[in-house]
């Protein structure tokens, strides 16, 4: 039975808290509804009265100068009487505030008088004036005043209207457990309309609101509610009914007694009451769900008082996850506890210049203590500062948020931009350092302290200034567009605080800090890296100057082998003219196969640099390949017959034969991978299969296959059969011998001509090379008569001396070389003057007047060179106003195509390389001559 009793007295304990917050809320409902009644009630008769006042604006203006009475004052009382209750009185005031005729003047009191006159002179030209006061007798009523301005006239309109209908109204509320009034706003806050339950009025009343109901008391304050009235300076209260709330809670008690003693008789009863109970608290449940919602936002309200300890007056439920307590054990403690030992003055200070300067708001940063071991948490706190009526701050209202996250976040950015090694500047949009990192200062060679508010362009080197500023302005106008992506670097000069230059690379980066724009800069110390590029600047430099060298290198050693060789072998042609024995004549070709072996590996060498050098120039032009591949074939089938190997080509998949490209390339490609499958081939066959195939972006290929049966290929030397001075392996080349840039060459010229070279083979079972070419085809060709110009000269006596009669003028320091090229023009029947050098070969000219058709010069002589004396002759042949002149000749060994530009530009005609070959010497002697 005590655990019952225990029950049934919680119970009621509940019962009553509910219904006061049931009354409050009601108190809250009915204020704000009198306040809106009360408000509707003074506006309307505003109305009514500037209606008036609009309607007899000249009754009014004329009464207020002592004119117009009685007629114009009784059309006032008539509509007075007609809108307002009976005994409404109301006067007619003038511009001083005087008041010069109304309904019942003489029983005014000097109070009502005094009060409409001093708001008549505080009174604008187009808002009437409400204003409440008491009689003498203590009841209050309020005045109207409206100003009625026409030009320079000036009056005011008075009306006194009274409570008691809005009196009627309250009573007919009929409310019991509170009671409603009208007070004044301010001190000393008399009722103007209503009575509390004990009687008072216009008496002061304290307003005190009711306590947090979440700390868990009943206590009960004086006034539940205030609701403000708009327009007038008035306030309606609900004060607490004390009397009814005790018969309230004794009549639960009484209740509750008699359902204790009545237990067994109302056992019903109880039942649907605990069900009622129920309902009340799943409401009462949400409504705390609905407050939970929205008080677990991140931000903590806070009411401080503004003395030295500011102690807390107002912590908003969600304070314990940021102060660690609830917020009732904060009530009445100094704030100051809570604050980070080392961040209170700064709070102090801040908020003490706010107080002087009365500002009405103060944003701090600042850190409150956890309840962990020198823990803490860095908030955002956003204080509104009340201040009273004589200016003094009352009350500090503050809005914190957490911005730990946020701060750490700061603090990682920091550190992380300290470790990295570039060097960071963080500038305004003026040019001015705020913030700099560790390398930053390594950099310049200065601490932060000299870095800091500085002009980052004082450092710059002076002709790096406007390199800079030009890409400042560039990166910061490019940046108002939608793209937002870091600026290109540029390499600039900065100057130390040691004075040391240093070669920089500046990058650009646009952030905003707090709503400020700000510029982040990344400078790279690259001065090792320009020292580099200048040094590799000055190994290409030296690199080509070695290219050049080589080149020239190349050139002078084909000229001092081809001239030898030109003797060889021009002199072994000779000597095939004469008569032989057989051991003379073996001995004869012998030195002719070396011969031509030595000229193949010179004219090797000599492709190969040129293809290296990019002197080789394509020549486009429309070619028939099989008729390419025949001639190839022909030029190298002694070479099969002589080792007993089948020498044959398929084309049955070559859709075409007319194709645009460069013939003399095609035909070295294809004669360079035959001779190649030739030589290594010591039986079997070699077929040459010429066919179409489709590229992967769907272009049509020629491709060219040689397919031998020869010695083939290991696949680990597959790799580097294309490098040049390469083979096989050092077996291969002891017994075939070779230069290795066959199929060097070849790789260069299929890379020339935009194609592809590669090959297929198995170590003894042959190979098979291939290239493909984007040849383009020709779908009709013109009718051309064979590549080389044919030369067919006048039809002579005898035929087999086609130079009789003719002399020609031989300049060539070689002897061997005079031989040669003597005996092959004599062989023509040409007669030969020999001159050893440029100088005597002038000579000649100069006595042998117009006698010489033709002048052969060698280039590269002692004394005198060709191109020395070929401008001689030139420039003699002007001055002697000569009308024909004489055709020369170039021999020489260098082969570069600015040798040949060489010779036409000192004023010869044409250009014959060494070592010289009969046919090719007859056919250019014959070009000039005949």
């Amino acid at each position: 039975m005590i655990s019952f009793g225990l029950f049934i007295v919680v119970m009621g304990s509940y019962i009553i808290s509910q219904n006061e917050s049931r009354v409050t809320q009601a108190a809250v409902l009915s204020s704000n509804g009198l306040a809106s009644f009360v408000s509707d009630y003074v506006e309307k008769h505003q109305l009514l009265i500037k209606s008036i006042a609009y309607h007899n604006q000249d009754r009014i203006l004329q009464l207020s100068k002592g004119a117009g009475y009685p007629y114009d004052l009784d059309e006032i009382h008539d509509d007075i009487k007609e809108l307002f209750p009976d005994g409404t009185e109301f006067a007619i005031v003038n511009q001083n505030g005087r008041i010069v005729v109304g309904s019942d003047v003489g029983h005014m009191g000097e109070r009502c008088q005094s009060l409409i006159t001093q708001t008549m002179r505080g009174l604008s030209s187009t808002v009437s004036k409400v204003k409440a006061h008491q009689t003498p007798q203590g009841e209050f009523h309020f005045d109207v005043l409206f100003p009625i301005v026409v030009g320079e006239e000036r009056a005011g309109f008075w009306v006194k209207l009274s409570f008691s209908p809005l009196e009627k109204f309250i009573v007919n509320l009929n409310i019991k457990d509170y009671d409603l009034v009208v007070t004044e706003q301010v001190p000393p806050y008399r009722v103007l309309l209503g009575k509390t339950s004990d009687n008072r009025r216009a008496e002061p009343v304290d307003f005190i609101y009711m306590a947090n109901q979440q700390d868990g008391t009943n206590s009960l304050k004086t006034v539940l509610a205030v609701a403000p009235i708009t327009n007038v300076a008035w306030q309606v209260r609900a004060i607490h009914n004390d009397e009814v709330h005790k018969a309230y809670v004794n009549n639960v008690f009484m209740i509750a007694i008699t359902v204790f003693l009545s237990v067994f008789i109302v056992v019903s009863i109880v039942y649907f009451f605990v069900r009622g109970l129920q309902e009340e608290k799943e409401k009462i449940r949400q409504d705390a769900v609905h407050d939970e919602m929205f008080n677990a936002g991140p931000t903590v309200l806070l009411e401080k008082q503004t003395d030295m300890k500011m102690q807390v007056l107002y912590a908003s439920p969600n304070v314990e996850p940021l102060l660690g307590v609830s917020s009732k054990k904060t009530l009445d403690k100094s704030y100051l506890n809570w604050i980070y030992p080392d961040d209170v003055p700064m709070v102090r200070e801040t908020l003490l210049k706010a107080y002087r300067d009365e500002k009405s708001t103060v944003e701090m940063v600042y850190r409150l203590k956890t309840s962990e071991n020198g823990g803490f948490v860095w908030i955002y706190d956003l204080s509104h500062i009340l201040y009273s009526s004589n200016g003094k701050p009352n009350i500090l209202r503050g809005y914190i948020t957490s911005v730990h996250a946020q701060k750490i976040a700061e603090k990682n950015a920091t550190d992380l931009i300290q470790s990295v090694p570039e060097a960071i500047f963080v500038l305004d949009l003026d040019g001015n350092i705020i913030n700099s990192n560790r390398a930053a200062e390594v950099l310049l060679g200065c601490d932060r302290t000299n870095l800091m508010n500085s002009l980052f362009s004082h450092w710059l080197e002076a002709d790096s200034f406007p390199l800079y500023e030009c890409m400042k302005h560039k990166y910061l106008t490019e940046q108002q567009s939608p793209k937002e992506e870091s600026s290109r670097v540029d390499s600039l000069y900065l100057r130390n605080s040691q004075g040391t230059r240093v070669s920089v690379e500046i990058g650009f980066n646009r952030i905003e800090l707090k709503g400020e724009p700000l510029l982040v800069q990344v400078v790279r110390d690259v001065t090792l890296q320009m020292q580099t590029q200048e040094q590799l600047s000055l190994a290409k430099e030296q690199a080509v100057a070695l290219a050049k060298a080589r080149s020239r290198f190349v050139a002078t050693i084909s000229h001092e082998i081809r001239t030898p060789m030109n003797g060889v072998l021009g002199m072994t042609d000779l000597l095939f003219d004469t008569q032989l024995n057989n051991i003379q004549t073996q001995y004869l070709q012998a030195i002719k196969q070396s011969g031509d072996v030595l000229l193949n590996i010179i004219n090797e060498v000599l492709d190969f640099a040129r293809l290296d050098e990019g002197q080789v120039t394509l020549v486009n032009a429309d070619l028939n390949l099989k008729d390419i591949l025949e001639e190839t074939l022909h030029l190298l089938s002694n070479m099969a017959e002589e080792k007993g190997l089948k020498l044959t080509y398929d084309d049955t998949h070559l859709q075409s034969e007319n194709y645009l490209g460069d013939a003399m390339r095609i035909q070295q490609l294809i004669f360079n991978l035959v001779g190649n499958a030739l030589k290594f081939t010591e039986k079997g066959q070699i077929i040459i299969k010429l066919s179409n195939v489709l590229a992967e972006d769907g272009n049509q290929l020629v491709l060219i296959e040689v397919v031998d049966s020869g010695i083939g290929v290991a696949q680990e030397n597959l790799s580097k059969l294309f490098e040049s001075f390469t083979q096989a392996d050092d077996s291969t080349s002891r017994q075939f011998g070779g230069t290795g840039l066959g199929l060097a060459i070849c790789k260069q010229l299929a890379d020339l001509m935009q194609g592809t070279i590669g090959v297929e083979s198995e170590l003894g079972k042959g190979s098979t090379f291939w290239v493909k070419l984007p040849l383009r085809k020709v779908v009709k060709t013109g009718e051309i008569e064979g590549g080389v110009e044919s030369v067919s000269g006048p039809v002579l006596a005898d035929k087999n001396l086609p130079l009789a009669g003719k002399t020609i003028l031989l300049i060539e320091d070689n002897v061997i070389n005079q031989h040669v090229i003597e005996g092959f023009l004599l062989r023509l029947g040409a007669k030969v003057d020999v001159a050893e050098n440029g100088l005597k070969g002038v000579d000649f000219w100069r006595l042998g007047g117009l006698k010489y058709q033709l002048v052969l010069m060698d280039c590269q002589m002692p004394v005198m060179d060709g191109f020395e004396a070929t401008k001689i002759i030139r420039k003699e042949e002007k001055v002697s106003a000569r009308t024909q002149t004489i055709p020369i000749v170039a021999l020489t060994a260098n082969v570069m195509s600015e040798d040949k530009d060489k010779c036409l530009q000192a004023g010869m005609n044409d250009f014959l390389s060494k070592p010289i070959e009969k046919e090719s010497f007859e056919a250019m002697v014959l070009k000039w001559v005949v």
